[in-house]
Formats: C-alpha cells, sequence, structure tokens
C-alpha cells in the first residue's frame, strides 16, 4: 500500500524522478513532491489548471530528517511522513 501512496504523491520533475515511485525513495535536499491534496481548495486548483496535482512541496533534510517545504496558510516545514499522510490516499 504505500507503494501506491508514493505513485500517486510524486512525479519526476526536470528529469529527476523520485526512486519513491519504484518504492525505494530515499529523500534528498532538493526533491520536488507532488500531491493530490485533501483540502477545499484542491478541486477549484484541478479545475483552473488541469493538472491532477493540487499541492507541491520541496523536500530538505534538516540533521537526516526529511521536511517538505510547502505553503499551507503559512509557509512551513512539515515532516515528510505526516505530508505523506495529509495527501489524498495517504
Amino acid at each position: 500500500m504505500i507503494r501506491r501512496r508514493w505513485v500517486a504523491s510524486c512525479l519526476p520533475l526536470f528529469g529527476v524522478v523520485l526512486t519513491a515511485c519504484a518504492g525505494d525513495y530515499a529523500p534528498r535536499d532538493g526533491d520536488s513532491a507532488f500531491q493530490v491534496s485533501t483540502s477545499r481548495q484542491s478541486e477549484a486548483i484541478h479545475l483552473a489548471t488541469g493538472s491532477r496535482w493540487s499541492h507541491l512541496g520541496i523536500v530538505h533534510l534538516v540533521d537526516g530528517a526529511p521536511l517538505v517545504f510547502e505553503a499551507v496558510g503559512p509557509v512551513r516545514d512539515t515532516p515528510l511522513a505526516e505530508w505523506i499522510a495529509r495527501g489524498k490516499d495517504g
């Protein structure tokens, strides 16, 4: 099941593929993480952009722990596991 969650939460960007899509993801600074959000704004974003993705975060490591830099209200760091859990099918 976790492999499916990652597939739904990641996408190649600028030639970099998050290896999470293959089920063996090791977070690295600068990874882009795409998500289908469960927020109320998500549907409006889908309609306006035509994209299947409605949320984006940038992964960075702090003392070895993966965090996602994202804009949700204020811009903040969110632990990667929490970020994944908050997305659709997370």
